[in-house]
């Protein structure tokens, strides 16, 4: 038996759908707003979504109601005659266990907006939507030279490529810093197995003397590893009641550090056929399928 008052009840859907539309881009999202109206009378909005599209601002103003019955008539009427009075464009209504047939049919004559809210807070969902996250890195590398011309002087490269110096406009790397600076420029694809950098012709100097220097056609084969990490988040959604679309919000939290992950929930795995294996199990959602975030990270050069 759910004994929260009714005030307890309203202001836990009107957070939820705070943050439900905080994701919006450009808007400010607002609870529980007081305005004066157009008559003076000064109205209560439980949400103010404020935004701007074009030259033009916008004010959606959304009624939470978390009702023990489905929203009627009289509800979406008092809606747009709100609506009118504090110069909104655009009213919604959310309820979690619907609408009656008659606010059904006024909501579509007056062109108000009707979702239904699914969350685990409110205990009427136990849907969880599973989260793909992928994050490569470069396990080892091979170098690989070609013709090129003398820039200066008698020139031997040595064959520990540790002493090599890459010239690149006006920074000179080693072997690891060179590949750093190719990642961070996203100079080859980041999906696992086996991708090639091609430098072009490259000024390359050795560490013992940077003044005499080679200019060769230079290629680095670089192999990307991944680790495949899942994660179950709660789903909390609003469905659009005519057209049955959803809106999701996931709150998602990533480390750079594997142990991190592990202990904030994720599971790791060694390929992707496995991630998609135990993902598939609750790939359930009728909105999201296959969600899946690649890890953008940039390597440090000193």
């Amino acid at each position: 038996m759910d004994e929260r008052t009714s005030k307890e009840k309203g202001d836990l859907l009107e957070e939820i759908v705070k943050n439900l539309c905080s994701g919006f881009e450009h808007s400010k999202v607002t609870r529980d707003v007081k305005m004066e109206g157009k008559s003076g009378i000064e109205r209560q909005i439980d949400v103010l979504i404020e935004a701007r599209h074009k030259s033009f601002d916008i004010k959606i103003i959304v009624e939470a109601k978390n009702y023990s019955k489905k929203v009627g008539v009289e509800k979406v009427e008092s809606l747009k005659t709100k609506l009118i009075d504090v110069g909104g464009n655009l009213g919604v209504i959310v309820c979690p266990l619907g609408f009656t047939k008659g606010a059904l049919n006024v909501a579509t004559l007056h062109d108000i907006q009707l979702f239904q809210v699914f969350d685990h807070k409110l205990g009427n969902t136990t849907e969880f939507i599973p989260l793909r996250y992928i994050v490569p890195s470069m396990k080892n590398f091979s170098l690989q030279i070609e013709h090129g011309s003398s820039g200066g002087g008698t020139f031997e490269l040595p064959t520990d490529t540790k002493k090599w110096r890459f010239h690149i406009g006006d920074k000179i790397f080693d072997q690891y810093e060179l590949l750093a600076y190719a990642w961070n420029q996203e100079m080859f694809p980041q999906d696992e197995g086996e991708q090639v950098v091609d430098f072009g012709v490259v000024k390359i100097s050795t560490v013992e003397d940077s003044k005499i220097f080679f200019y060769l056609e230079f290629k680095a084969n670089v192999f990307i590893y991944c680790d495949f990490y899942l994660k179950l988040f709660p789903a909390s959604f609003m469905r659009n009641v005519k057209s049955g679309r959803g809106n999701h919000q996931l709150f998602i939290d990533a480390y750079s550090k594997k142990e991190d992950m592990l202990k904030n929930g994720w599971q790791c795995f060694d390929t992707k056929e496995e991630m998609e294996t135990a993902a598939a199990v609750h790939d359930t959602s009728k909105d999201i399928k296959g969600l899946t975030t690649i890890a953008s990270y940039t390597i440090e050069v000193n």
